[in-house]
C-alpha cells in the first residue's frame, strides 16, 4: 500500500455557512445544501489505507488525494458553487482527468503512481465531492482534518469548506 501525505490548502470561507448539523458535526453547506464539514486550513494528513483525503492550502485552493491498489477503480466528481479554473487543475501522478471545465472536474483511474490526486482552484464556495471505489460509495472513505483532529466523513456525497485564516 502506498502512503501519501496531504499538505494543507486554504479556502477563505465565503458566506456559505451551514444552517443545520448532524451528530457527527457535519453541517449543511453551500447552495446544494449537502451535509459537509468545515476543514482546517493548511492541515496535513497522511493516507495510509485505501481511500481519499481532502485539504485546503490557500484561498480557493484544494488538494484531493487518493490511495488504492492497482486493481481498484477510483472515480469521482468535484463541483463547486463558484467556478473552477481549468488551467490551474493539476493531476498528481498521471492522467486521471476525464472532465476538466469550470463547472465540473471528474476522474476515473486505477491508482498506479506514487502520488494520485488533484490540485484544484475554485472562485468560491465549498467544494462538493461524490466519490466511489469499485463503483461503491460506501468503500470510498474520505479523510480530512477539523479542529486539529483527523476524521473520516460519514457522508458521500459531501461538501468541504475551509475555515480560518492564513
Amino acid at each position: 500500500m502506498k502512503t501519501i501525505s496531504l499538505f494543507g490548502f486554504a479556502l477563505a470561507a465565503i458566506g456559505c455557512g451551514g444552517s443545520g448539523t448532524s451528530g457527527d458535526g457535519a453541517m449543511t453547506l453551500g447552495t446544494k445544501q449537502l451535509p459537509g464539514y468545515q476543514i482546517d486550513l493548511a492541515a496535513s494528513i497522511t493516507l495510509d489505507q485505501t481511500g481519499f483525503g481532502v485539504t485546503a492550502t490557500s484561498s480557493g485552493r484544494y488538494r484531493l488525494l487518493w490511495v488504492g491498489t492497482e486493481s481498484d477503480v477510483l472515480e469521482g466528481q468535484v463541483t463547486t458553487d463558484g467556478m473552477f479554473d481549468p488551467t490551474a487543475t493539476s493531476p498528481l501522478g498521471g492522467k486521471e482527468l476525464v472532465t476538466n471545465n469550470p463547472q465540473l472536474i471528474s476522474f476515473h483511474l486505477n491508482p498506479s503512481a506514487a502520488t494520485n490526486g488533484l490540485d484544484l482552484v475554485t472562485s468560491g464556495g465549498p467544494i462538493y465531492l461524490d466519490l466511489t471505489r469499485n463503483a461503491d460509495r460506501a468503500q470510498a472513505s474520505i479523510e480530512f482534518v477539523r479542529q486539529g483532529t483527523r476524521e473520516i466523513s460519514a457522508h458521500n456525497p459531501v461538501a468541504f469548506e475551509a475555515t480560518g485564516t492564513r
